[in-house]
């Protein structure tokens, strides 16, 4: 389950905290995990170094749209676990804005000797705020309509935290919100 995550401090603090305990494995039950394509754990280890150290970043990436890879010099402001993927938020100098990469999608991390400049107006928590999962961007007002069938899970699943849910005389739900971005 901690596979997205091999090179973080995360995770060796919990394989030290879990030294010295036994894998005991039962034939009466065998866990069944979905297979995810672990990110590469250097990668993972030079990114948090660089946020720790305030280092500029070089990294070679293909964003959904692209082609074809290309370098990026990034300033990091966080590393974000969702859904089953890791991404790297950071200030991208040649698009003067933060932007938000998945590590899936990055070939290659160079930590450089230059300081990250500081970018005080990019907190992770504002720059994510009306994130659905991990977009950022302009906002928009949005409305979504739950049928009567799938109503109950708009508590279980919210879209944002702040969401407004309506029901419906029908039963169905409308949940209204800002979101960042459409995509998501």
């Amino acid at each position: 389950a901690l596979q997205t995550l091999e090179g973080s401090r995360a995770v060796a603090e919990l394989d030290q905290m879990l030294s010295g305990y036994t894998l005991v494995k039962s034939a009466d039950v065998e866990p069944s995990l979905a297979r995810v394509r672990p990110v590469a754990p250097e990668l993972v280890a030079k990114l948090e170094r660089a946020l720790g150290h305030r280092r500029r970043v070089r990294i070679r990436y293909r964003g959904a749209r692209d082609e074809k890879p290309s370098f990026r010099l990034l300033d990091p402001i966080a590393l974000r676990f969702s859904k089953g993927h890791l991404y790297f938020v950071a200030y991208d100098t040649a698009r003067a804005g933060a932007r938000t990469f998945k590590l899936d999608r990055i070939t290659v991390v160079d930590v450089l000797p230059d300081k990250a400049a500081v970018h005080p107006d990019l907190e992770i928590n504002a720059l994510l705020q009306h994130a659905a999962k991990i977009w950022s961007g302009p906002t928009h007002q949005v409305a979504v309509r739950l049928s009567q069938r799938v109503a109950r899970y708009a508590h279980e699943y919210p879209l944002v935290a702040d969401q407004v849910l309506h029901d419906e005389p029908d039963g169905s739900i409308l949940v209204r919100a800002t979101v960042a971005g459409l995509i998501e």
